[in-house]
């Protein structure tokens, strides 16, 4: 994309023969700057020309809201003109509703960037990489079975969290305190109850038994299930630890006051501007990856003969497959003019 018509190397400010173009850090010096420049100064440069509102402007950002949006809508518009494919379906509007959540969270994440709010990006890309795993792993195999598993794995999870809720309250404390939190705990587990009961009825009228079913996976295996083991160990590993509040960055900021000062400043800048530039690529990631689970359900509920003869919708879905892999490919370009800079 050419945000303008004149524009000036960034070194020598020279003014360049084409303007500069916002997905190719190259652009941003002339030929005889470029080979002299260090790959943390132009690591340093590209996160600025981004975090100073270049975002929105960038030919890959505005793809991915365009193709975010293709996504969602050309799903809602399959579902309610092919209504028939998921009338016997007990578990579609679980699994259905679980694609809209990931579709908001995604939404938001993108939002966070357009603000330059990249510390709740990196968040919101954390809980929009599960979520879409999470439908993903729905999708596969038996639907009805894994939402059954799934709903299961969350009731026993919140009776655990009520048991643990006790335990922690002192047992010889007769306190208005305590009384009013033995009355909210016994409120919880009634509200489990219930739940329990009107699943139970709900999935017997489709035949299906809800007390019976497997275990829900734990979160690596999961990712592992749908193709994305090592998606889990990198990307999701990386994107927790501002969940978790872990130690990575206050080590950072710890090492930088021990260093020299001229140093530390240095390196306080890469930080920064690698932080910005992470944010923004793990944003563009959950967009592929909610192509990816559109795509899913096309494979789950489109068969392989109407595929072959080219119906519509298949048509629709394998555009909006060449869509995302052309994106896909200037993801890796803007990955790969920044990875490992400044490290």
């Amino acid at each position: 994309m050419m945000c303008s018509d004149v524009s000036l190397c960034a070194v020598c400010s020279s003014e360049l023969k084409v303007a500069a173009n916002l997905d190719s850090v190259e652009s941003m010096y002339c030929s005889n700057c470029i080979g002299e420049v260090g790959l943390d100064e132009v690591f340093i440069i590209f996160a600025k020309r981004y975090s100073m509102g270049e975002f929105r402007k960038s030919r890959v950002f505005s793809n991915s809201l365009r193709i975010l949006e293709l996504a969602r809508s050309g799903l809602d518009m399959f579902f309610r003109e092919e209504t028939q494919l998921f009338d016997y379906d007990p578990g579609f509007l679980a699994i259905y509703d679980v694609y809209g959540r990931c579709h908001r969270l995604i939404s938001s994440t993108m939002n966070s960037i357009l603000r330059d709010d990249f510390a709740s990006a990196e968040i919101l890309a954390r809980a929009s990489t599960e979520t879409c795993v999470n439908a993903l792993y729905l999708l596969k195999g038996d639907r009805t079975e894994n939402v059954v598993a799934y709903f299961n794995h969350h009731l026993a999870a919140k009776k655990n969290n009520i048991n643990k809720w006790e335990e922690s309250l002192a047992s010889d404390d007769s306190s208005q305190y305590q009384k009013f939190m033995r009355r909210k705990i016994k409120k919880a587990r009634e509200d489990v109850a219930l739940y329990k009961r009107l699943l139970v009825d709900a999935f017997s009228m489709d035949g299906v038994d809800f007390k019976t079913y497997k275990a829900w996976p734990n979160h690596h295996d999961r990712f592992k299930a749908v193709g994305f083991a090592t998606h889990y160990r990198t990307v999701y590993s990386a994107l927790s630890n501002q969940v978790h509040g872990d130690a990575e960055d206050t080590i950072n900021r710890f090492i930088e006051a021990v260093l020299n000062p001229d140093i530390a400043k240095k390196v306080k800048v890469v930080r920064n501007a690698e932080s910005v530039t992470f944010a923004y690529l793990m944003a563009l990631g959950t967009v592929q990856l909610f192509v990816t689970l559109t795509l899913a359900y096309m494979n789950a509920y489109i068969s392989e003969e109407e595929r072959a003869c080219g119906s519509k919708w298949s048509v629709f879905f394998e555009d909006l497959l060449v869509q995302a892999e052309g994106n896909s490919a200037l993801i890796n370009m803007a990955h790969d003019q920044v990875k490992g800079l400044g490290s």
